[in-house]
């Protein structure tokens, strides 16, 4: 079996926050990127996180462990939202299992996006992802099977296409 995964990193909504929340939002087909909208209409299936609610006849299986990093107390604040905790934010950027802010650590996260890919290599076929930007960077380093850590240097552009290839027993980022 052969499947193909197309990730697209979907930017958090309005004012776009430091830590983003997993309040739900509507994408409309007009308000995406016309590529976007394309990817959409090309797929076998389309999944999303389950904040992400689709407009204008489109339908996606919601898959819950794709959903925005639970960032606890942070959620909805800034960098300089949380400068009175200069402690707990150092430790969360260097050590992965730290989760000053009461939710999910980038640990956490990754043994979830792992657990999704390692499902997902039973499929076959073409499918859409609109995930968030963090799950869609983690996603490359599980794929890659590079450090935790490494996600600081992955820089993603909103909107940005991802391609992972699975033959049933790995994955390979295609680019």
């Amino acid at each position: 079996m052969a499947i193909r995964l197309t990730l697209i990193a979907v930017p958090p909504t309005g004012r776009a926050p430091a830590f983003p929340t997993r309040a739900p939002f509507v994408l409309r087909p007009q308000d995406l990127p016309e590529r976007v909208a394309t990817r959409l209409t090309e797929a076998d299936r389309l999944l999303c996180a389950p904040e992400i609610r689709l407009d204008g006849g489109l339908a996606a299986e919601a898959v819950a462990d794709l959903t925005e990093t639970d960032y606890g107390c942070w959620a909805g604040r800034t960098l300089a939202g949380i400068a009175a905790d200069p402690a707990g934010l150092e430790a969360w950027r260097s050590d992965a299992a730290a989760a000053p802010h009461g939710g999910e650590s980038l640990a956490d996260v990754r043994r979830r996006i792992e657990g999704w890919l390692g499902r997902s290599l039973a499929a076959s076929g073409r499918a859409v992802v609109l995930a968030p930007v963090t799950v869609v960077r983690t996603a490359v380093l599980a794929v890659l099977d590079a450090p935790t850590g490494a996600l600081w240097s992955l820089d993603m552009t909103p909107w940005a296409e991802v391609a992972l290839t699975g033959d049933g027993r790995r994955w390979a980022l295609r680019l």
